[in-house]
């Protein structure tokens, strides 16, 4: 219990030194967590790219949150799917392709944790000044 209750406190203090968003959480820390993980979300929470534009996947931050709302981490650990022919994946970057809409599901990998998000997407034509 003190060596739980250590690292608690290093973690508040390091959450509290780099920002919540700059907290990884590998499977391990969400095992730990556990049931205080009650969701993710999405930043940014829609994507609007333009046919030919690329995304990689770490412009995207997937949080895990907690009851009150209050942000725990950066997850890394989750699947992704993408319906239709929009965009297509190249490794760890999502390619707009034509213009259309689709959405992005992300589901943390755990099984403990059922969790997932919704992420709009919105391929506009290649000339499209936003």
């Amino acid at each position: 219990q003190r060596l739980l209750t250590a690292q608690s406190a290093a973690d508040s203090d390091q959450k509290a030194a780099v920002g919540v968003h700059d907290v990884n959480l590998d499977p391990d820390d969400i095992a730990a967590l556990g049931t205080r993980i009650v969701g993710i979300r999405a930043e940014p929470d829609s994507i609007h790219l333009r046919v030919g534009q690329i995304l990689p996947l770490s412009k995207l931050h997937i949080l895990a949150v907690d009851a009150q709302g209050g942000l725990l981490g950066r997850v890394w650990g989750y699947n992704l799917r993408i319906a239709g022919t929009v965009v297509t994946m190249r490794a760890d970057t999502i390619v707009a392709q034509k213009v259309g809409h689709t959405k992005l599901d992300f589901h943390l990998t755990t099984a403990a944790n059922p969790l997932g998000v919704t992420v709009p997407l919105i391929v506009t034509p290649a000339d499209t000044v936003e």
